[in-house]
């Protein structure tokens, strides 16, 4: 069990860190925005997804204006 967690978990979460290095702000809002909604609207996905969309579109926005 440990050598599967090593060999298949260790490198999807290296190539996930390596991402929002390199992507910057705009994947951070990616990983963020949908966390905040999931803390404030609970676990499912029936709410906490529109309102992650509707979270992130100013934010998001407001990056790119920014940018």
């Amino acid at each position: 069990m440990v050598e599967r967690f090593i060999r298949e978990v260790w490198p999807q979460a290296g190539l996930g860190a390596i991402t929002v290095v390199l992507a910057g702000k705009i994947s951070r809002l990616g990983l963020v925005i949908p966390h905040m909604a999931r803390l404030l609207f609970g676990v499912g996905n029936r709410l906490p997804l529109p309102i992650s969309a509707l979270i992130g579109l100013p934010v998001f926005a407001s990056v790119l204006r920014r940018a």
